[in-house]
Order: C-alpha cells, then sequence, then structure tokens
C-alpha cells in the first residue's frame, strides 16, 4: 500500500501554529517602550471607523492563500476579526483550511474575550477564551471538552494591535522589543524579540515603498516585517518559506489554483543520500544528521533506550517487546514521570465517559498491558479513515468524525490507553518512506517501560526510521518546526532481523 493512502503528515498543524504566530498572535509588552506613558500603559489608538485589510499568502512564490482583517468600534471596545484561508496539496490530496479569530479588546487593544474556529474538510474546531485578572480561561466548545487556564504575567494584547503601535509610537533604528506570544491554536508560549533594523525599499505588486524592516525570530528560525510610514504591514517573510503580502479585496482570493500543484508534505519532507530497503524489516538504523546553522544545532533531538543522539550522529534501535508486564491495568503506581501520562488534557480528554466506553468495548477482558495497546491500536487503524487534515485534533472529536491523518491517530490512541490505565504519550518526528523522510505523529506507552506504537502505519514497536524530535501535546509538538527545511540525513549503515 503507498504511503499516500497509509500515512499523513503532522506538517499541516505546524503551519496552523506558524499562521497563529504571524497572524493571530497574542503578545505582552515586558519593558518599557519608546512612547509609553508615564503609568506604564500602551498610547491610546485612534481607530474611530470600519478598517479592513487584505494580504495575500505565497509558498515559495506560489500563491496559496489570502487573509483578511477587521478592527471595528463598539462602545469602548473594538472587535477584531481575521481570517484565513490556505489551498494546498496535501500528500496528492487537496487540503483546504479556514480559520477565524474573532477578539473583543479595550481601546488599548488589552484583550477581553477571544473565538478561535478551524475549519479543514469535514473537521471543525472551536476554542472561546477570556480573561479573569492575570488568568486566560480557554474552553473547547462540544460536549466532554475541558477548559484549560493559563496564567498570563501581564494583561494580554491582540496581534492586530501591532500595526497601530507602530504607528502611534517613534520607532528608532536598531531599538529591540520583547513579547512573550500565545499562540490560541496549540496552547504554547515562546518569548519573541522584535528588532528595527532600518529603512529600506520594498517593492510590492511592482509598487516601490519606503519602508522599515523588523526582524524577529520564531522556534529559532528568522521572520521579517516590512511596516509602512503608517505603521500597516507591507509584507512579512521568513520561517517555513512562506511570505505574505499587502493586497486589495478584489486581489487577494485569486489566483490560488497554484498551491494544489505542488505535495506539500513531499516538499517539506527530508531527502536524504540513498534509498533504504524495507525500513519495516529494519533493525537498526545509523545516521549522520546535518543541521542548517548554529542555533538549530543548539536544539537537542532526544536521547533514551530506543534513540541516541551525540556529536551529530543518530542510531536507533527497534524495541523487544516485553514477555511479562510490571503490571495489569490500571497502572497503579506512583512515580509522578509516569502518572502524569495517565491524566486527561485539553485535547486529550481520556475522562470522557464515550472514550471509556470505547475503550472497554474494544479491549473487553483483556488485562495485559502489551495486549491492550495492540487491540487499541489496531481498532484505531483500521476504524479511522486516513485523511490528511489541517485542523487541531481533539480526541473525542476524532472518535465521532472518524477521519484524520498522523495526529488524529495518535491523539485518540493516547486517549484510549490512557482512558484504561496505560500511562501514553504523543511523540512527534520523521519516518521514512520513498526515499525521504516525512514529518509525522505516532505513540508511546507505558507497559513497565516505554515502547512505541504506530496507530497510521500499524506497527507495535514501530521500525527504526520513526526518529522522535519531540513528545507530548500540541504546546511540545509545535517546538520541531525549527527543524523544517534545516536538517539533512547521510544514511550511514543499518541491519535487518
Amino acid at each position: 500500500m503507498s504511503y499516500k493512502k497509509r500515512i499523513f503528515n503532522i506538517t499541516g498543524i505546524l503551519i496552523l501554529g506558524v499562521w497563529a504566530f504571524l497572524m493571530v498572535l497574542l503578545y505582552q509588552r515586558v519593558e518599557s517602550i519608546q512612547g509609553a506613558s508615564s503609568t506604564g500603559e500602551m498610547i491610546r489608538p485612534q481607530v474611530n471607523s470600519y478598517e479592513r485589510e487584505w494580504k495575500e499568502i505565497f509558498y515559495k512564490g506560489k500563491k496559496v492563500g489570502y487573509a483578511v482583517s477587521i478592527i471595528k468600534p463598539i462602545e469602548k471596545d473594538y472587535i477584531i476579526q481575521e481570517e484565513i484561508y490556505l489551498r494546498l496539496n496535501l500528500g496528492g490530496l487537496p487540503g483546504n483550511v479556514h480559520t477565524v479569530t474573532q477578539c473583543r479588546v479595550d481601546r488599548n487593544f488589552y484583550l477581553k474575550d477571544f473565538n478561535f474556529s478551524m475549519v479543514s474538510g469535514i473537521i471543525r474546531f472551536d476554542i472561546k477564551g477570556r480573561v479573569e485578572g492575570d488568568t486566560l480561561i480557554i474552553q473547547r466548545r462540544g460536549k466532554g471538552a475541558h477548559a484549560r487556564r493559563i496564567h498570563l504575567r501581564r494583561r494580554p494584547v491582540i496581534g492586530s494591535a501591532i500595526g497601530a503601535f507602530f504607528r502611534l509610537n517613534p520607532i528608532k533604528n536598531k531599538r529591540t522589543y520583547r513579547f512573550p506570544i500565545f499562540d490560541p491554536s496549540t496552547m504554547a508560549q515562546t518569548d519573541a524579540i522584535f528588532r528595527v533594523m532600518g529603512r529600506e525599499t520594498v517593492t510590492i505588486n511592482g509598487i516601490p515603498y519606503n519602508a522599515t524592516k523588523i526582524e524577529t525570530k520564531i522556534w529559532g528560525r528568522p521572520v521579517r516585517f516590512w511596516i509602512d510610514e503608517d505603521g500597516s504591514t507591507l509584507k512579512e517573510e521568513g520561517i517555513m518559506g512562506f511570505t505574505i503580502i499587502r493586497s486589495t479585496a478584489d486581489r487577494a482570493p485569486m489566483n490560488m489554483e497554484a498551491g494544489r500543484r505542488q505535495d506539500f508534505y513531499s516538499m517539506m519532507a527530508v531527502k536524504i543520500n540513498r534509498p533504504l530497503p524495507d525500513p519495516e524489516r529494519l533493525r537498526s538504523l545509523k545516521l549522520r544528521v546535518e543541521l542548517e546553522d548554529s542555533e538549530i544545532k543548539a536544539l537537542k533531538i532526544p536521547s533514551d533506550k530506543r534513540q541516541q543522539y551525540r556529536d551529530g550522529i543518530l542510531k536507533i534501535k527497534k524495541e523487544t517487546l516485553p514477555r511479562h508486564c510490571s503490571y495489569k491495568i490500571p497502572y497503579k503506581g506512583n512515580e509522578k514521570i509516569i502518572v502524569k501520562f495517565l491524566r486527561p488534557e485539553f485535547n486529550i480528554e481520556s475522562d470522557n465517559d464515550e472514550i471509556i466506553d470505547t475503550a472497554r468495548s474494544i479491549i473487553g477482558n483483556t488485562s495485559s498491558p502489551v495486549y491492550v495497546c495492540r487491540k487499541l491500536m489496531k481498532w484505531v487503524n483500521e476504524n479511522i479513515k486516513k485523511m490528511p487534515v489541517m485542523v487541531v485534533p481533539s480526541a473525542l472529536d476524532v472518535l465521532h468524525s472518524r477521519v484524520g491523518d498522523c495526529n488524529e491517530h495518535a491523539t485518540l490512541l493516547t486517549a484510549l490507553l490512557r482512558a484504561v490505565g496505560i500511562p501514553s504519550r504523543i511523540s512527534v518526528g520523521l519516518v521514512y518512506s520513498r526515499n525521504r523522510f516525512y514529518y509525522h505523529a505516532w505513540n508511546e506507552a507505558y507497559v513497565g517501560e516505554w515502547i512505541t506504537m504506530d496507530p497510521t502505519m500499524d506497527q507495535m514497536p514501530a521500525d527504526p526510521t520513526h526518529i522522535k524530535l519531540a513528545e507530548g501535546n500540541l504546546d511540545q509538538q509545535i517546538s520541531i518546526a525549527p527543524f523544517i527545511g534545516s536538517v539533512k540525513f547521510e544514511l550511514l549503515n543499518y541491519e535487518y532481523d
């Protein structure tokens, strides 16, 4: 069976994380800034009427989407809405995504509440949030959904205020601004430092503009912005090869067919110097890892019993499943490092009655963790239709829709395993297919020791071409973004069973 029918990619969720940071990011001021009042408040922007801004989105010169943002005064607040449309070829199949973020902010652009929705095909993801004091309370919509409380060090400001900030505050050459950023699609928080680089000419649709260039880094990758004299963004470029340019209502939605012609998953894949035959039969694998720059080299590739990385050499060996497990389900140990992988999470609703009842009906009276893992993995593999989607996965939503890519498979399996008392977690990284390594998600389950499982490929343990770069939920998965487009592999050695 071909790769396109068996396994799909996690790159889509990384794309959404990128756009959430670039287009709908929330930020907090953490230093005194030029033009701020003596009380530390932002200068109040004067937006007295309805404003709309259009942008076009390109990937390596090919148009793949567009965005539109709206700012509307209402009573003592502003309503800010941003919509993003992306059209991509995902694994040979057309993939569309539509995100909408709507926020209510005060006249200083401090956030009061927001709604965020994401639609990809038949899959929909909705969350809402509100600020109460120093806490951001986020709630997924739908029956059985969990709420999450996130501590805020300072009052959050919606990213649409950035243009107003630059418009109303004098921007000096070489000035630096630091912002902690929160991404509503992945719940990730990170710091970004914005540096004013100076003035230069930038051309948009054949028209030259005298612009201010600002640089930052997101997940270790450079991102550049050009802002006109009014503080409006003319152009953004950098991460993952995407570029955003200012546009018009007539122009922005046009000519997006280019995004359908090139397989985005293949373009993001990691090339290798020679083919690797029969990867499923491998017992061990040895690779040389080449990383693009010094900052990417500083990122740590995890090492554990299965996978060791040192001095640019990665060695992976296939685990041997234990014949006898140290416990019968449910796991009753008290090791904190293990027990935390039994708890439900924001999108892993392992305490939901539907998830629990489904898991119990699948395993019957089986009590051996290894056999329970096999049964649950097999069920997910056979009952979830393999379809590329670009949406934040939820175990309960996947159980209802029965469709999804590798992240949906892994998220549902994690919830089912935890529901019957087996500690489990999601691993993300790369897997080999058709002479390349593709970004992928799979599982690990604790059966007295950690073992790998891949419900998309129906492997337990997973073959040695599964290279783990991170583990955990969405806020941890997004940490692998710096590797995309920055890593190369050289095949050194391999052995078969």
